[in-house]
């Protein structure tokens, strides 16, 4: 985790996720975690099967 946040090619919003992820309940900040990164997974989905609807 030090080495993502030491990489200069984080980016910001990553870095300040995962400090304000350290500061919470671990079992918590892991379920929003999963949560978010299936919403993410979805919208990504959705985009993609618009602008390519053939590579379903």
């Amino acid at each position: 985790m030090i080495g993502i946040l030491a990489d200069p090619a984080t980016s910001y919003w990553l870095r300040d996720a995962i400090v304000s992820a350290i500061e919470r309940d671990p079992f918590d900040a892991e379920r929003d975690a999963l949560v978010l990164a299936g919403l993410l997974t979805k919208r990504l989905d959705a985009l993609v099967a618009r602008h390519f609807p053939l590579a379903r």
